[in-house]
């Protein structure tokens, strides 16, 4: 059970200005302040072993069973049961249970349930409060000039509140939390945040916009909760980090656009750097001490600068100028082809000590790689037809595969793979007002995988199928 809470308030003001013929513009001014509450509350309810046979032994004359007394699984099999070509057809699931037969038994036998400590160890509490202020100006300079220079200033206050211990594994198949303790993290942290945006219109079709501007980017909320569950069974050690910090960038835009009765085209460049982006590490503990040895994940910052540069071209036409019908068409094309660099953490096994325990001696180093989330190429295509009432375009994006947790080595990295995506969007005008639409999202049925250095590795697929909308629309 998750539950979110929100506030926020906002209040802006702008005052224009004009100097002279030449000069002219508007200063803007205003404060936001937000606040944001999330709990999560997990719960976990499992039969320990051999419960199962024991209720059989019990109920003879409720269940189907073996002939050494065991609850069959075929009690609970659902006799129509379709896997609807799942993901594809790609694997075969059957047979298929009865969810109410299931849920019939939980209910009959709830008294024979325990509940999964370890669960508890992924609870928390969180707040987050933000209050901003931001100042700007727009400069209207002649004709052909304008700067848009302000900043935004920003103080972010977080608490948080989980719990911390081992998850036990008793010979029965029971879990129980080990050293529970009740933690709580504070935290409060101000950005200045300063921008300028430049635009020259050389001539009437074509212009150049600059721009510098600093941004941030908070950490995931269940990230920065200082929960930890260590696990001696399978020799694990999960946990948060609320010493996480928040990542700030400064980004550097050039764009170039030209324009004219058939449309628009723009060649832009970008330059960012990053510091402090976080992500999600699995690596080894290697101090000495009950957990040495066990695979440990956790959030962390990078200590070191990423930098993430790229080019952009965009064009957008219609076809006015063919004879009818044709005249309707309309295209749009975006390609982004972006590349970033940032190191990570590499532990090394290195030679065996020369003296007792002669155990293996480690390595810390670095090695270069990709931002998280960050795919390489990214291509949007749109093809319309807009004439008389009617509008409707099919549209195509294109995304490269991204990095998603970093491992031990590169070929322990995750990442999610590269798709393309079409999408459908219909309209029509009735009346002055009133225009009936239809939307259909994810026409080719994408899937959405996952996998662990390479691409035969895979670790998730998931297909949602694709959704439409269609009603009717008033305007006022």
């Amino acid at each position: 059970m998750t539950k979110d809470r929100n506030a926020t308030a906002q209040l802006d003001l702008t005052i224009p200005f004009s100097l002279n013929d030449d000069i002219s513009g508007f200063i803007k001014t205003g404060t936001k302040y937000r606040s944001k509450r999330r709990s999560r509350d997990k719960n976990e309810l499992f039969t320990l072993a051999f419960t199962i046979n024991e209720l059989g032994a019990a109920n003879p004359d409720k269940f189907d069973l073996t002939r050494e007394g065991k609850i069959k699984i075929s009690n609970f099999e659902d006799p129509n049961y379709s896997d609807d070509n799942f993901l594809g057809g790609a694997y075969k699931i059957t047979p298929g249970l009865d969810k109410n037969l299931l849920d019939n038994f939980s209910r009959e036998f709830a008294s024979s349930y325990v509940k999964n400590g370890a669960m508890d160890l992924e609870d928390y509490s969180a707040g987050e409060a933000i209050t901003a202020g931001y100042l700007m100006t727009k400069i209207n300079i002649g004709p052909r000039l304008t700067l848009i220079p302000g900043f935004r200033y920003e103080r972010t206050q977080n608490d948080y509140t989980s719990v911390l211990g081992d998850a036990l594994l008793s010979e029965n198949g029971s879990v129980s939390i080990i050293g529970r303790q009740d933690t709580l993290g504070k935290r409060a942290y101000e950005e200045f945040l300063p921008m300028v945006n430049l635009k020259v219109n050389v001539t009437p079709w074509f212009d150049v916009r600059l721009a510098a501007t600093k941004s941030l980017s908070r950490p995931d909320y269940f990230n920065l909760v200082p929960w930890e569950r260590i696990s001696d069974f399978e020799e694990t050690d999960e946990k948060g980090n609320p010493n996480l910090k928040h990542t700030r960038a400064w980004n550097y835009d050039a764009f170039f656009s030209f324009y004219g009765n058939f449309g628009l085209i723009t060649l832009g460049a970008f330059y960012k750097s990053l510091r402090d982006i976080d992500y999600i590490r699995t690596s080894r503990i290697t101090e000495p001490g009950r957990t040495e040895g066990y695979q440990l994940t956790e959030p962390e910052n990078s200590n070191y600068e990423t930098i993430v540069r790229g080019a952009e071209l965009e064009i957008q036409t219609n076809l006015t100028f063919l004879p009818s019908p044709f005249d309707g068409i309309v295209l749009y094309a975006n390609y982004s082809i972006i590349r970033s660099r940032t190191y990570y953490p590499l532990l090394e096994v290195g030679p065996r000590m020369t003296v007792p325990p002669f155990s293996f001696t480690f390595i810390d180093t670095v090695r270069e790689g990709r931002m998280p989330e960050q795919p390489d190429d990214i291509a949007n295509l749109s093809i319309g037809y807009e004439k008389g009432h009617f509008s409707g375009r099919i549209s195509m994006i294109y995304q490269g595969e991204r990095l998603q947790t970093i491992g031990t080595r590169k070929e322990l990295d995750g990442y999610t793979s590269k798709f393309i995506r079409w999408d459908l969007a219909v309209s029509y005008k009735l009346l002055k007002n009133i225009g009936m639409f239809f939307n259909v999202h994810n026409l080719n049925n994408l899937p959405e995988k996952s996998f662990l250095g390479n691409q035969i590795y895979p670790t998730r697929e998931e297909i949602f199928g694709w959704t439409s909308d269609l009603g009717v629309y008033y305007k006022f």
